[in-house]
């Protein structure tokens, strides 16, 4: 393939605190339309916010930014990451954050936005109430299936016998839990394991997700080890 026109920027022109971290989804009914997110701190005092900004198929912006985490305090949340539902025609994005940080470590949050508008409901916790240390390096993705979300994690809840593992929980579309939340990575994965990505599976149902892994940090450092999971 080949670059399409010029580029653009994405965040607005007033925004002048660092933005980063970006993570973007593609509604392909109804509106079919992009959305954007990314980290912002054009607000010091509240720390870094979770911001979304819609676009065109053509890479139109279609309106202004818009805050979509609301931790507050000074928080911060970090990276970002989306999924688009298409049963609801909704996006429900996630991201981790540090609002508990002092008693919890850091949690994933998660809150829908509309598809051709701005959040929907309040923000919600999505790591369950036994991960009690750093939840970090959200990853999600949808199934045309069940009609479920998956959201993945690294998860540090046994750091001192195993590093972290990888961590999931399915939501439905309204962004409810369909269960507890589940360590993804196996019993041999007693290294450091971050940054899942998920992915749905059309053709076998269910997901996969995939994540580097240090187990055998000895003899080859990082090798990239994956697991499927059910919808």
């Amino acid at each position: 393939g080949k670059a399409l026109g010029s580029e653009f920027r994405v965040s607005p022109k007033g925004a002048t605190g660092t933005e980063a971290d970006p993570g973007i989804s593609w509604a392909w009914t109804g509106t079919s339309e992009f959305l954007v997110v990314w980290i912002d701190r054009r607000k010091p005092a509240r720390g870094f916010d979770v911001y979304g900004r819609r676009l065109s198929a053509a890479g139109t912006l279609l309106g202004g930014s818009f805050r979509i985490s609301n931790a507050g305090g000074g928080h911060n949340e970090f990276g970002p990451a989306l999924a688009w539902s298409s049963a609801t025609d909704e996006y429900l994005v996630v991201w981790e954050d540090e609002r508990r940080s002092g008693t919890r470590g850091t949690d994933i949050y998660g809150r829908r936005v509309l598809d051709g508008g701005g959040p929907v409901g309040g923000d919600f916790r999505i790591s369950g109430r036994n991960a009690i240390t750093d939840d970090a390096d959200p990853g999600i993705a949808y199934s045309r299936t069940s009609s479920e979300y998956l959201v993945v994690w690294s998860d540090a809840r046994s750091y001192a016998t195993r590093a972290e593992d990888i961590y999931g929980r399915r939501l439905d579309p309204s962004g409810t839990p369909a269960g507890n939340d589940f360590r993804v990575s196996g019993p041999n994965a007693i290294g450091a394991e971050s940054d899942p990505r998920p992915a749905f599976l059309y053709d076998a149902a269910g997901f996969l997700v995939v994540w580097p892994d240090d187990r055998d940090a000895d003899n080859r450092s990082f090798d990239v080890w994956g697991r499927r999971v059910t919808d």
